[in-house]
């Protein structure tokens, strides 16, 4: 396709920061850019109604909206899920500013009254500069970096004054790549799930996207230089369909750097519960804080569930006795905290071909526990406590030589202390009443009984 005609971008920021960018093309060439502020979304369409030869708009807005929790939709999900570094600029559709909803879609609905076989596509150029770049998007401080960018990508020189006109003019090129056809795939098309439908106030529109060189997987593919998370990742998302899975999968509750060296302490749970994953929770890692502090679990505040509260009480009290100087949520940070099978279910008991995934958790953590080589393992559930057992000493070469019970006060429900040594040293396994259930960090009954058992699973270390 040869393309010619004008193409607009917009961005929408509000009084005084509306972004417009009008570039005109002659058989896929630009002939001439016009980048503007403007006052209002008013302004924006009287300077578009002038222009001749209107052919689409690539606009930083909402051009569907959905029906499902939160207004999340398929793209919005793709997004985070693809992009965990920067989940923070991928925003709900409740959550968003008034000027980004509603001036944008009152430009797209009055430009294409005038306009009626213009072309529509949403962009999201904060994404894409990091998609195409790597890097995370700071107008202010890289601004001229950015226009630089901007002009080889449109093979024209562009200058900018605001980060608004940054994301107009961005948004031409990102909509020029999907009617060239550089760009195949449109995140609009993206099957809905069963709570939730699209609503189309300006009719069909597109959402081009660059695909990813090795499709949309989240880790290079075998035998490419892979680090240990995206071998990981690789593995995980072929076992979730190899093995019929599809409520989704979640690694690590923290940063992926985690998995870079030795950590002291690995907490490890058995699977993710629960019937769907929120849109706003990262699959791969947690890149913006700790899972337990930071994110809201069903009806509670962030970091207010039941669990949450447990685990962030657990690792409060291992600050004494690590003799560590830094606050739990840094502790945790460091820390590494995962699930021994990252496929979700409504409980474990459900969880879809449990022995294969089993068995699957055990060859993913074969190769993690090498590599992190704890010195503390904290295990919620007799599942995990019987594959970590046998993986400390196939792979760390651990020789049991002490196990201790402890009454936790909780009826007849005790914790367990298993000493490995090897080579290196000690490593501690403890096994603890799985916490969504036993509150044993905040029931009057347990009290008195945690504090010793914390510190003989942790003295010394």
């Amino acid at each position: 396709m040869s393309l010619t005609g004008t193409i607009v971008g917009y961005d929408p920021g509000g009084n005084n920061d509306h972004g417009l960018a009008l570039i005109k093309y002659d058989n896929s060439e630009i002939q001439d850019v016009n980048i503007s502020t403007h006052s209002t979304a008013y302004s924006i369409i009287a300077a578009i109604s002038d222009s001749d030869n209107i052919i689409a708009m690539g606009i930083d807005t909402l051009t569907c909206w959905s029906t499902g929790p939160s207004g999340w939709r398929p793209a919005d999900r793709f997004l985070k899920n693809k992009y965990p570094e920067i989940t923070n600029s991928i925003i709900s559709a409740n959550s968003l500013h008034g000027s980004m909803v509603l001036n944008g879609m009152s430009v797209i609905i009055k430009i294409k009254a005038l306009f009626p076989n213009i072309h529509i596509s949403e962009t999201h150029p904060k994404v894409l500069y990091f998609e195409l770049s790597k890097k995370k998007y700071n107008y202010d401080e890289h601004q001229s970096e950015m226009d630089i960018l901007l002009s080889e990508l449109l093979q024209k020189e562009i200058s900018t004054i605001n980060d608004h006109e940054w994301d107009a003019a961005f948004s031409v090129y990102a909509v020029s790549c999907g009617l060239l056809g550089k760009w195949n795939k449109d995140l609009h098309t993206i099957q809905t799930q069963n709570n939730e439908m699209l609503v189309e106030p300006c009719g069909t529109t597109s959402y081009w996207w660059p695909e990813n060189k090795v499709g949309d997987n989240m880790s290079p593919k075998p035998g490419e230089n892979q680090s240990l998370f995206d071998e990981c990742i690789n593995d995980i998302e072929s076992a979730y369909k190899e093995l019929g899975h599809s409520l989704g999968w979640r690694f690590l509750s923290v940063s992926k750097s985690v998995l870079n060296g030795p950590v002291k302490v690995v907490l490890v749970t058995i699977n993710p519960a629960g019937n769907e994953i929120p849109p706003d929770h990262p699959w791969p890692s947690c890149e913006n804080g700790v899972s337990y502090v930071v994110e809201r679990w069903g009806n509670a505040l962030p970091g207010q569930s039941k669990l949450q509260i447990q685990v962030q009480k657990l690792f409060e009290m291992l600050r004494g006795p690590l003799n560590y100087k830094g606050s739990y949520m840094d502790l945790m940070s460091q820390s590494l905290i995962s699930h021994f099978i990252p496929f979700r279910s409504p409980r474990f008991g459900q969880l879809a071909r449990q022995d294969e995934s089993i068995e699957f958790g055990h060859a993913l953590w074969k190769k993690i526990l090498p590599v992190v080589h704890p010195q503390l393992i904290i295990c919620l559930g007799r599942d995990v406590q019987e594959q970590i057992r046998s993986l400390i000493q196939s792979e760390l070469s651990g020789k049991l030589v002490k196990s201790d019970s402890f009454p936790t006060g909780w009826g007849n429900y005790n914790a367990e202390l298993d000493i490995f040594k090897n080579s290196e040293g000690n490593i501690r396994l403890l096994y603890l009443p799985h916490l969504s259930t036993w509150t044993l960090f905040t029931s009057d009954k347990c009290v008195e009984n945690m504090p010793g058992i914390i510190d003989a699973a942790a003295s010394g270390l």
